[in-house]
């Protein structure tokens, strides 16, 4: 397809799928906008605490001060360890794209996953763990993963831990450029999934994105992550041109293989909380290349949630 500027651009529908943690929230179908982004943004992970600002802003304010002219390709250094995070304090304006390789002092390589209020938070994808107090610089390029390309047959299972285990290897880019907002075409056309009170009362579009919340104490089989199950079903069976790609658990991975809409589906599974930050990313940026319209979905924030709480984001 192609967008407004006469460009080609795959068109990308993303339904992001809170089931966990969600105990204040009351289930809800809702549409973010009328033009979706192609990426996933985690602006959660960005959003910084109170402490976290007044920490950065006196840092910010101490550089301006010093007039030092800081190193552009260094990262700074290990600050502290947060369970898979590895979390580095780079200079004051030098912090780093998601997505970047980082070269650790001992050796190790990384890549930074998000950034928030001056500090990188990465995961280690190689070599010696890296400690406190340890030196890190920018690597060679972003994080490249061996992905499928789009004329490859669109079907299979993917394990995102074996894919980083190749990670630097060549392939495409895993956290892609967002597509410019001038480049997007305006929603004109729906997906159905064959679930009349998602068709009927809040319809997707395609090129949309949704987010599905519902609280843990609902019965079995009727939270977000059964309605994500019965909106790939309708979408196999009514949109069958549209590619599909589901980012899940190791968990959750089982329940997918026995779904009916497995068959055609590309399935990546995440064992961890950071891969599942690595999966999503990976699964747009092959939506984003398809060459066509795709389905995107994620059926678990909850590592997000861990993810966000080990950073340092607060309790809330």
């Amino acid at each position: 397809r192609r967008c407004a500027c006469n460009m080609p651009c795959a068109r990308v529908l993303l339904l992001l799928l809170a089931v966990a943690h969600c105990h204040q929230l009351t289930p809800s179908v809702r549409p973010f906008g009328r033009v979706a982004p192609v990426r996933v943004r985690l602006s959660p992970l960005a959003i910084a605490s109170d402490a976290e600002s007044t920490a950065f802003e006196a840092r910010r304010e101490a550089a301006v001060a010093s007039g030092l002219d800081e190193d552009a390709t260094s990262l700074g250094s290990v600050v502290r360890r947060e369970g898979e995070l590895v979390v580095l304090e780079p200079p004051v304006g030098c912090e780093p794209a998601d997505g970047s390789l980082v070269a650790f002092a001992d050796g190790g390589v990384g890549a930074v996953l998000f950034c928030r209020v001056g500090l990188a938070f990465a995961t280690q994808l190689s070599g010696p763990a890296a400690v406190l107090g340890e030196a890190a610089s920018r690597g060679a390029g972003n994080l490249t993963l061996p992905l499928p390309a789009p004329d490859e047959a669109w079907a299979g299972e993917m394990s995102v831990r074996s894919l980083l285990a190749t990670a630097g290897g060549g392939g495409g880019a895993v956290f892609e450029e967002r597509v410019p907002q001038a480049r997007r075409v305006p929603i004109g056309k729906p997906l159905h999934t064959g679930v009349t009170a998602v068709d009927a009362l809040a319809p997707i579009g395609r090129g949309q994105s949704m987010l599905l919340l519902a609280p843990e104490t609902l019965p079995s089989a009727s939270g977000s992550a059964a309605l994500a199950s019965r909106m790939l079903s309708g979408a196999a069976q009514f949109a069958p041109e549209v590619k599909r790609v589901i980012v899940t658990t190791a968990e959750g991975a089982e329940a997918a293989r026995r779904s009916e809409w497995g068959d055609g589906s590309r399935l990546l599974v995440a064992e961890s909380d950071a891969e599942l930050i690595v999966a999503a990313q990976a699964a747009c940026s092959m939506a984003q290349r398809a060459g066509g319209d795709a389905l995107v979905v994620v059926d678990d924030l909850a590592p997000l949630l861990r993810l966000w709480r080990g950073g340092g984001g607060g309790g809330g």
